[in-house]
Order: C-alpha cells, then sequence, then structure tokens
C-alpha cells in the first residue's frame, strides 16, 4: 500500500501535556501500526515549559521557522546540551531523551516521524481536554 498526505495547516490540532505545560498543534498524516507520521508546529506564544521525554525514537525534519533545542541524555541525565535548529535541519531524538523546545520565530514546523506507532498514541485520548 501507498499513502500520499499533504500538509495542511488548518487542520493542527491542539495538543497539550504536563497540565499544559507543553503544547503542540499536530496535523497526524499517517496513524498506522508501522508508523506515526504527522506534522507538528510549535508557537512563540504557547506554554512549552515543561520538558518532554521520549517513549520512542523520533526524527524530525524541520520546515519553517527557528528553535533552540535543550536537552539530557540517560541515564544519568547530567550534561545539558544546545543546538539552534533552522528550515532544512534534520534531527533523531532517541527514547528516553528529555528535551525543551524554545521557539525563536513566531513559529516553527517540522514533520516527524516515529516507527513502530507508540503503544500510548492512535488512541482517543491523545488529543482528549485540547
Amino acid at each position: 500500500m501507498i499513502q500520499i498526505a499533504r500538509f495542511e495547516p488548518q487542520a493542527l490540532q491542539k495538543y497539550h501535556a504536563y497540565g499544559g505545560h507543553y503544547t503542540s498543534w499536530e496535523d497526524v498524516k499517517f496513524d498506522e501500526p508501522c508508523c506515526v507520521a504527522a506534522f507538528s508546529e510549535k508557537r512563540r506564544e504557547d506554554d512549552l515549559s515543561q520538558a518532554w521525554h521520549l517513549w520512542n525514537d523520533e526524527v524530525w525534519y524541520v520546515i519553517e521557522g527557528e528553535m533552540q533545542l535543550e536537552w539530557r541524555d540517560p541515564p544519568m541525565f547530567n550534561e545539558t546540551h544546545i543546538a539552534a535548529v533552522k528550515p532544512g535541519d534534520l534531527i533523531l531524538l532517541t527514547m528516553g531523551t528529555a528535551f525543551k523546545v524554545t521557539v525563536l520565530t513566531e513559529r516553527v514546523r517540522f514533520l516527524w516521524v516515529t516507527m513502530p506507532r507508540p503503544r500510548h498514541f492512535g488512541n482517543d485520548a491523545f488529543f482528549a481536554g485540547s
């Protein structure tokens, strides 16, 4: 099977976690057992104060905007790394990493892909309360 999708900014749905201290806008294109792929938008005015912990490996490809990515690697989370990220950058985020995003422009948009689908994803609760 082949599936083709296109990013539609008007289809973005608000998602938040950590009591609203991590906000993202998502346009999920593929939600299959083998793969989840979505376009994501993070906005400067949204609350991104909580670090996100990855439950799976993800690949991000930045399409628009700039952000600062700050992360700490498991298992000890002792050393903090910081990188400026801009359009054209490809990022591999590995499971267990704790990271924070600071949006440097009005918004940043990127495509993210994870394989296979994380067990917590793809259910009605993912966007609940958004």
